[in-house]
């Protein structure tokens, strides 16, 4: 069982691009600062392979949050249409913050230097057997920040089912924050799998679900910037939702979520994993929420949210192969 497929939503993003009128210009290898508003200090995010931390922490104890208790309790749960949606604008401490932050720089950029053009990651590359060459190209990846070809943002990807490739010390202790605060639903459904992009302001994700290779929880950490988060029902079982080749008119209006980039955390679940896409809007620099009330931390509407860089951190279950 697979998880995204992700070749087709490269497919429909490739699409997409070239139907773009126009490209916007941005620099490849300089990020944009970002401030996090919780600190003080500015952080300086240009991400370099000079060093790699693996985290300064202890992976036993979870992080120390800004929630009541440590608990993700029912305060959190932001609108009735979809009662397994959670949202906290302040998750993570300043220090934590900081501490996140600071590991994400240490990421090294993915080496293609010497791969065959077949093997680079969305090259169309060749299948030897499906399952090996999925496993290969993860191994080959794991761990370093990776160009998409056609969606243009960089992907860093995590995953602890790999055989000799557990999950960094920082990565595990957020894990288990996940789940002490109730996120998760069990220990044994604690994240194993971690997949960390990063946006320049105008980019987004299209309409997709993270697919039946997954329990059916996703929770995503959000640094930088702020988006608008949408939450649409599903037409089809297609785990990409793609609603250009469908003639049906839309009559749901999705559920929207403002995602703070000061370290906020939102987490959906059953319903809402299963039969919703989930998205963020693309080549948009400045967004207003909706003003009729579908917006579940912002019930009157009109807010108006302008992108920033941002980094999100989304956390897993992988099932066993």
């Amino acid at each position: 069982m697979n998880a995204i497929d992700f070749k087709q939503l490269r497919r429909l993003e490739r699409k997409n691009a070239l139907n773009r009128s126009s490209q916007l210009q941005h620099d490849d290898t300089t990020l944009t600062p970002v401030v996090n508003t919780n600190n003080e200090e500015t952080a300086n995010i240009k991400l370099d392979n000079e060093t790699r931390e693996q985290g300064t922490t202890s992976p036993v104890d979870p992080f120390p949050t800004l929630l009541f208790q440590d608990t993700l309790t029912e305060q959190y749960r932001i609108h009735p249409s979809l009662d397994s949606v959670y949202y906290v604008r302040n998750f993570l401490r300043d220090d934590t913050y900081s501490e996140v932050w600071n590991w994400l720089r240490s990421i090294p950029e993915y080496d293609c230097a010497g791969v065959d053009s077949s093997e680079k990651y969305g090259a169309g590359e060749k299948i030897k057997n499906g399952k090996q060459n999925e496993r290969e190209e993860s191994q080959r990846h794991h761990g370093r920040w990776t160009k998409l070809r056609h969606a243009r943002r960089k992907v860093a990807l995590f995953d602890g089912t790999l055989p000799h490739h557990p999950l960094p010390p920082i990565l595990i202790r957020l894990s288990q924050t996940l789940t002490a605060i109730g996120a998760f639903s069990t220990p044994h459904n604690s994240p194993n799998h971690v997949l960390i992009n990063e946006y320049q302001p105008e980019e987004g994700i299209m309409a997709h679900t993270d697919g039946p290779a997954y329990e059916s929880c996703t929770a995503t950490i959000s640094l930088g910037g702020d988006v608008i988060f949408k939450l649409s029902p599903r037409r089809s079982h297609s785990s990409t939702c793609d609603y250009s080749f469908s003639d049906e008119i839309q009559t749901a209006r999705p559920l929207e979520v403002v995602l703070h980039g000061s370290g906020s955390l939102i987490v959906f679940s059953n319903d809402a994993y299963l039969n919703h896409c989930h998205e963020i809007a693309e080549n948009v620099f400045e967004e207003t929420t909706g003003s009729d009330g579908i917006c579940g931390n912002d019930l009157s509407g009109g807010t108006v949210v302008r992108r920033g860089y941002r980094v999100s951190l989304t956390f897993r279950c992988k099932k066993n192969a």
